[in-house]
């Protein structure tokens, strides 16, 4: 169990009831593949691994008070490469945006 969820299910008072029902896997991809053989009647993990492994088991994200967002960042020394302009000109296109979206990721902003 991640330590988010962990803070998730504490904050909401019901951390031993959710506890003593709980499997633990070592990651997302693990997680998927108990909730998709059906050893499990529900998953936690990031939406990117459970959009992976079968779009049609998503339910959704967890409310924004209990979301967790981790926020990654591209770093060039020298932006006006031209290889390197057109790649974060695809990044930030409306299908660089879209790519993201259906992968359960933000877009780059």
């Amino acid at each position: 169990m991640g330590r988010h969820f962990q803070q998730v299910i504490k904050k909401l008072g019901i951390e031993d009831q959710v506890l003593k029902k709980s499997i633990l896997a070592s990651d997302g991809v693990e997680t998927m593949k108990l909730v998709l053989a059906k050893k499990v009647e529900i998953g936690i993990a990031q939406m990117s691994e459970v959009i992976q492994a079968d779009r049609s088991a998503l339910v959704g994200p967890f409310p924004p008070e209990y979301e967790l967002a981790t926020r990654y960042s591209l770093y060039c020394k020298n932006r006006d490469q031209d290889k390197l302009a057109s790649f974060i000109g695809l990044l930030q296109s409306p299908f660089g945006n879209q790519v993201f979206r259906s992968s359960g990721l933000r877009p780059v902003q």
